[in-house]
Formats: C-alpha cells, sequence, structure tokens
C-alpha cells in the first residue's frame, strides 16, 4: 500500500509540475514574456518578503543563470527595478515596477485558473483538509531535516 502511495505522489508530482508549466507558458506567452520571466515574475510577486535574486533559486529551486536572465530581460522590459543592497552589496533588491502589475495579475489569474481546475469536483471544505494535510506533511519534512 505504501509503495503505491509513493509512487502515485510521484507521478502526480510530475503530471502537476508538466501542466502548470504549459498553463503559466501559455499565458507568460499571450503577456509577449518568456517563461523565465513569468517565473521570476510570480516568485517576487507571489512572496513580497522576499527581495533577491538568491531567494527565487532557494525556494523555487530555479538556476542561478536561470533567474539571473529572466531578472536581466524583466530589468530591460522596467517591468523590475534592481537597487545594490545597503547592508551587503553582493546581493541586490528586487523590486516590481508599476508597469509590470498588469502582467502580473494576468499571470496570478492563470496561477489560479489552474488551482481551480484542479479542485473540480472537491467541497471547500475537502480542499481545506487537503491544505492542512499538505502543511503537515511540510512540517514533517522541516522537522526531519533537523534531525
Amino acid at each position: 500500500m505504501n509503495n503505491q502511495i509513493f509512487r502515485k505522489l510521484l507521478y502526480l508530482s510530475s503530471k502537476f509540475h508538466n501542466l502548470y508549466s504549459d498553463v503559466i507558458g501559455s499565458c507568460a506567452n499571450s503577456c509577449g514574456i518568456s517563461r523565465a520571466e513569468a517565473d521570476v515574475l510570480l516568485f517576487f510577486g507571489n512572496n513580497p518578503q522576499f527581495t533577491n535574486a538568491c531567494d527565487a533559486v532557494n525556494y523555487r529551486r530555479f538556476s542561478k543563470a536561470y533567474v539571473s536572465k529572466a531578472l536581466s530581460s524583466l530589468s530591460k522590459r522596467d517591468f523590475i527595478t534592481i537597487t545594490a543592497n545597503s547592508n551587503d552589496r553582493r546581493y541586490q533588491q528586487i523590486s516590481i515596477n508599476d508597469c509590470a502589475k498588469q502582467t502580473l495579475e494576468k499571470l496570478q489569474d492563470c496561477q489560479m485558473d489552474y488551482i481551480n481546475s484542479l479542485k473540480t469536483g472537491i467541497s471547500d471544505e475537502d480542499f481545506k483538509t487537503f491544505i492542512k494535510v499538505i502543511d503537515k506533511i511540510a512540517d514533517n519534512y522541516l522537522n526531519q531535516k533537523k534531525i
């Protein structure tokens, strides 16, 4: 039984990732930006507590080159501003400019459409329970890493 659960989790994780990639890639294309630009813009738009390129590398597991290239393109489009961190010049602060807001909102709408498509036929209560279980699994994982 446990092997089946593990196999299903790995399979679904791969399928979720592939479908998400298709959805965001298509949405990015309709916005006139690359998939990398969309990924990085969404990361900083959805996580305002993060302002450094290394955050995107560490939390989304993007490569440094992927983030760097996307940030360069976004900066050229004036979608973001990159400024030196006053405390440590090795780190740069990234902020989203107003001209990117419409594109960011469209990308976030695509993300929500993706999530809502997965929730079809699932009650809000069941979905909340699912999220609680995922949060608990994440907590268990983090606690395992501390051991």
